[in-house]
């Protein structure tokens, strides 16, 4: 489609070759007829009004057309001889629908076809204003429908773009609505597993102590027992991890910025284990979905962890990058390299990691590397802006074995 400035310069430029057309014609038949000066000086004189108007619109459009109908009248009464000047007037039906509602451009070109009859009649007789007029009209009308085909154009492609900008603007709403429906479900979700923690380990942690302190008055007159109370206890206390573990499993915790927390993840772990980590993380991986930025988060705990346990490494390099479509998380290392067993079914921390990312749309893949060691390579696709992911279950355990 062409932009609005070329389709206007376009118009221009063909307005400006029409009018150097007619004049070059009509001001040849003028030589002959002696009048030459005149009919130079108004074709002229129509040019630049047309020119001035068509550029800086420094005439209001009533006043506009009415000078140059009367510049093309005065051109079409000089001299003896017809001449092509009303062809001028097909310029004027075109910019007339472009300036009026159609009525009124209507009545434009009843005026122009009223000026080419007169002359006509003035020129060549009645008959010939009979017999050449309509032609003249018909020319008229054909670039009056052209102008109005060309106007109802423009206004298209002016609604077309008011609204796409409702439409992205509606788009910008929807999608901060659905960051704000996805904070709200993180809130209510976390209000909840608060709930059930009061509900569950501290009525077990309760009883527990409760128990603790009678075992601990019985101790000394009935050993017998204050042993049981203990054995009660102590599986009170049991139960109260068993609760804790299934809850933290279910917490889904908040990583904000995925680079800074990866470089703190590594710092962390080097600093524990003694592992040399480099950390390349692309800046523009900080605007991620909260679900992508969490899995990938685990997978790098995960990576590390079983670097540590299994992969006998001194070194590891852990790199996450952005493409366009898709957010990469890559994990080397230079140990013994990958199980020879398959890797979605070997260990409950990696199977749980390729369960996730098949979830989220990816894959996960443990494969040796050329020069030794293995590679850990997460890819994740990125939804549409403004969609929410679904809400998924984070990694049970960190750091299971191979």
């Amino acid at each position: 489609m062409k932009s609005p400035l070329r389709t206007e310069f376009l118009l221009t430029a063909t307005a400006v070759f029409a009018w150097l057309a007619v004049g070059v014609l009509g001001l040849s038949n003028t030589i002959r007829a002696g009048v030459f000066p005149w009919a130079a000086a108004l074709w002229l004189g129509f040019g630049l009004v047309m020119g001035g108007h068509l550029r800086w619109g420094w005439l209001r459009p009533e006043a506009y057309f009415s000078l140059q109908t009367a510049l093309v009248a005065a051109l079409l009464f000089v001299g003896n001889t017809w001449s092509p000047f009303p062809i001028l007037f097909f310029l004027l039906s075109a910019e007339a629908v472009l300036s009026f509602p159609l009525r009124r451009a209507l009545a434009w070109v009843a005026a122009f076809v009223a000026v080419t009859f007169s002359a006509l009649a003035w020129q060549a007789g009645w008959r010939a204003a009979f017999i050449g007029t309509p032609t003249y009209a018909a020319g008229y009308l054909f670039f009056l429908a052209f102008g109005y085909a060309l106007r109802q154009a423009q206004q298209s492609r002016t609604e077309a773009q008011r609204l796409l900008r409702e439409l992205q603007a509606a788009h910008r709403r929807l999608q901060a609505y659905a960051e704000q429906s996805a904070a709200l479900a993180v809130a209510e979700e976390r209000n909840r597993v608060a709930q059930e923690m009061h509900d569950t380990l501290g009525h077990h942690l309760t009883v527990a102590a409760v128990q603790l302190e009678a075992a601990q008055s019985l101790a000394s007159t009935d050993p017998e027992r204050a042993a049981r109370i203990i054995a009660t206890a102590r599986e009170q206390v049991r139960r109260s991890l068993s609760e804790l573990r299934r809850t933290v499993a279910a917490l889904r915790p908040e990583v904000d910025d995925l680079p800074a927390a990866l470089t703190a993840l590594a710092q962390r772990f080097a600093a524990a284990t003694g592992l040399h980590i480099a950390v390349h993380c692309d800046p523009q991986a900080r605007n991620l979905p909260p679900s992508v930025r969490l899995m990938l988060y685990r997978a790098a705990q995960e990576g590390l962890t079983n670097i540590q346990r299994h992969a006998h490494a001194r070194h590891a390099t852990l790199t996450l990058s952005r493409e366009p479509h898709a957010v990469v998380l890559t994990l080397d290392d230079d140990g013994v390299g990958p199980p020879p067993v398959p890797f979605t079914t070997e260990g409950l921390g990696l199977r749980g990691m390729a369960a996730q990312a098949a979830r989220l749309g990816g894959t996960a893949t443990l494969r040796p590397r050329p020069q030794g060691g293995a590679r850990l390579e997460v890819h994740v696709p990125l939804p549409p802006r403004g969609a929410t992911p679904a809400s998924r279950p984070p990694f049970d355990r960190e750091g299971d074995p191979w």
